[in-house]
């Protein structure tokens, strides 16, 4: 007798209300009836299958259990015996699946009925995820991790009990990549062509190297070092497992180029010391109240080389631990390949190029002589700083009333641009100029395109007039204004003067052309009025000034203060003016009195030997 499979499958209206699981009961029994048939598939079952489809109007089934007569109570009443006696008799086991028959208490009058039925037919009766389990093939193995336990290290002293978890995702990995000839028509992998790989060893010179010439080497920054049978025993030692916290910085420092491919681990106490565990979590509050993070270096195993590790603060499940993930050496991230960026890409002819290379050519320091050496020598190239200074002790001890001089030419010029090659670059740098052209680039304007509203009653409209704000100090916004202003209020000439100093250095530190066209306009106003008042002021605040100019290299002030005439006020100007040259002045500058001067007892030994 053959047998067969039965799948009767409800699809009414009903069976489309969904559950707790957002899943009705509609796209359960399809899953089900789906893994049933892949399952007789998959093991060549021969048995027929049969499937019926209750609650549609296409499915073309008829079945009549009584003749045609006219209707009475018996029909009813033997309709239970009949259907359970007739599936008796063919030998029918009723399985029914997605409702549990045999829960208890059952009030339910149709499920008693089909529970005595699937008793009586020696049939189950089991839920949809209980039935999809027993439907695998493979079942899936429950792994459990294991931790890596170690001790975290904190010094000499400091031994924590730790066990680091792996962090599992439960997302599905992508699909592993497979190199393969795309196909131009299918657009998918080519099963015709296939990649071969062949390995060789090709030499700087674009040459192939034999297998047995091949030296073994270390890779130390950019080169590549020979290892021998004796240097072996330079080799790295190897350790047991550690995980030893090196020092604690700011999280601000750790950027997310310093992290590696290495996994994210999780650092909790130990399981069964509870010493442990609070540490740990005493340890993960104070980093994240500080925001700092850990630096520690760990070994996984013997023989494993060591990696750094940083060990930041997170709160996984309400639970307070340690995250542990890779940090990489400054040597991995020289060799990190960054995607292509979407930037245009310009290309240079060869006419720019070799005017590059032209002058490269003219900006080279070594020499003709003596094979090329290098005309700026360590060793033969003074110190400037030093240099002066020992001049200026020798013209001390010789000249005790005199001011100092200033370096001597050979020393200025060692900070400045060799006059040769100034001479040979000038050449290239003007073609660089004439190949790559800049284009100026202007500010945006603020677009004032927009109508303006104009009214015809211009004689209604009525000017409300603005009251006048005095000014109580000399700003930067018009300083020669302020300053008559303020003369004119009656204000202390002292107090005028050293209000209009302060507003022209405030101009002259801007980098601005304009404000330096305002300060040099009010610096000839401020100078015209002091030779007419007192010239005093004006001096000793020009002698302040232009100390502090030379102090930061400001050269060009200087010299604009010279061209325009804005130097100190003589005495053929003003006769309240002590000064009789500008050079007299300068001079001051340069010399302290020798009371003021603390010579060491080494200097005076040193002259005195002498």
């Amino acid at each position: 007798m053959t047998q067969g499979t039965v799948i009767i499958f409800d699809i009414g209206p009903n069976t489309l209300v969904l559950d707790g699981n957002d899943k009705s009961f509609f796209q359960r029994s399809k899953e089900f009836i789906t893994r049933v048939i892949e399952r007789k598939i998959m093991t060549l079952d021969k048995e027929p299958l049969a499937l019926f489809l209750m609650g549609c109007e296409n499915a073309g089934i008829s079945c009549v259990n009584f003749k045609f007569e006219i209707p009475s109570w018996n029909m009813i009443r033997n309709l239970p015996c009949e259907i359970k006696n007739q599936l008796v008799n063919e030998n029918f086991q009723v399985d029914v699946i997605g409702c549990d028959l045999f829960e208890e208490p059952c009030t339910d009058s149709d499920k008693n009925l089909a529970k005595i039925i699937v008793n009586d037919t020696n049939g189950v009766s089991i839920l949809f995820d209980d039935a999809m389990r027993q439907l695998n093939f493979y079942k899936k193995k429950h792994v459990a991790g294991n931790p890596w336990l170690v001790d975290l290290c904190i010094g000499p002293n400091i031994n924590i009990p730790i066990s680091s978890y792996i962090r599992t995702q439960k997302e599905t990995p992508l699909k592993t990549w497979i190199e393969a000839i795309r196909d131009p028509i299918t657009n998918r992998a080519s099963t015709v062509v296939r990649v071969n790989k062949k390995k060789l060893y090709i030499n700087a010179e674009n040459k192939v190297v034999n297998n047995k010439d091949i030296v073994k080497g270390v890779h130390y920054g950019g080169i590549i070092i020979p290892l021998s049978s004796l240097d072996k025993n330079f080799n790295y030692i190897a350790e047991s497992k550690s995980l030893n916290i090196y020092c604690f910085t700011s999280a601000s420092n750790l950027k997310w180029e310093n992290l590696n491919y290495d996994s994210l681990s999780y650092i909790f106490g130990r399981k069964d010391d509870k010493n442990a565990c609070n540490t740990i979590r005493c340890l993960a509050e104070c980093l994240m109240a500080r925001n700092m993070i850990a630096i520690a270096r760990g070994v996984k195993k013997k023989n494993c080389a060591p990696r750094m590790y940083a060990l930041m603060p997170v709160k996984e499940n309400k639970t307070l631990c340690l995250s542990m993930v890779g940090i990489c050496y400054k040597e991995e991230i020289k060799h990190m390949i960054f995607p292509q960026t979407e930037c245009k890409k310009f290309t240079c002819s060869r006419e720019q190029i070799d005017a590059f290379k032209d002058l490269i050519k003219a900006m080279n320091l070594n020499t003709d002589e003596l094979e090329g050496s290098e005309a700026f020598e360590f060793s033969k190239v003074p110190s400037p700083y030093a240099q002066y200074a020992y001049d200026s002790i020798v013209f001390r001890a010789n000249n005790p009333d005199k001011p100092l001089p200033k370096p001597r030419d050979d020393i200025i010029n060692l900070f400045q641009v060799p006059t040769l090659i100034k001479m040979r670059a000038t050449e290239p740098i003007e073609k660089l100029k004439s190949l790559f052209v800049l284009n100026k680039i202007n500010a945006n304007q603020i677009d004032n395109s927009e109508a303006m509203v104009v009214t015809d009653d211009v004689e209604n409209i009525k000017t409300e007039s603005i009251e006048y704000i005095e000014s109580k100090s000399i700003g930067t916004v018009n300083p020669i204004n302020d300053y008559n202003l303020l003369l004119s209020l009656g204000r202390p000439l002292n107090t005028i003067s050293q209000e209009m100093s302060n507003a022209i250095e405030t101009l002259f530190n801007s980098n601005s052309d304009q404000h330096k066209c305002k300060a040099i306009d009010a610096m000839l106003f401020f100078r015209a009025e002091s030779v007419k008042d007192n010239p005093i002021f004006y001096n000793k605040w020009l002698k302040g000034f232009k100390m502090e100019l030379i102090d930061r290299k400001k050269d060009d002030i200087i010299k604009l203060i010279e061209e325009k005439e804005m130097d100190f006020i003589l005495n053929n100007e003003n006769e309240l003016s002590e000064l009789k040259s500008v050079d007299s002045e300068m001079c001051k500058m340069d010399t302290c009195n020798l009371i003021d001067v603390a010579i060491s007892s080494e200097v005076t030994d040193f002259f005195d030997n002498m």
